[in-house]
């Protein structure tokens, strides 16, 4: 069975955040899970596996903090697009 996921990278099919997981033998395997894609990784050799986690991007348990009793949430800051959209692994082949 394999473990939690231990990070993430950016998904090499579709460029989403895909999870960085552990196979039961100790080797990390990537997991998109966006519902469009799907798409699973593995690693078959010590290098794979070293290069797989050098570029991943580790797990952070952080959990956001309770709000003040009375204060309100207030508005969320405004984002503004990003102008370097995401490309996928497909995308320079057409």
């Amino acid at each position: 069975m394999a473990k939690d996921h231990v990070g993430h990278v950016s998904c090499p099919c579709c460029a989403e955040d895909a999870e960085v997981r552990e196979q039961k033998n100790g080797r990390a395997y990537v997991l998109c899970t966006s519902p469009l894609c799907g798409f699973q990784g593995f690693t078959r050799s010590d290098g794979a596996d070293q290069s797989l986690r050098g570029r991943m991007k580790p797990k952070l348990n952080i959990t956001p903090p309770a709000a003040a009793p009375g204060q309100g949430t207030g508005s969320a800051p405004e984002t503004k697009p990003a102008d370097n959209p995401k490309k996928g692994f497909f995308d320079g082949i057409l």
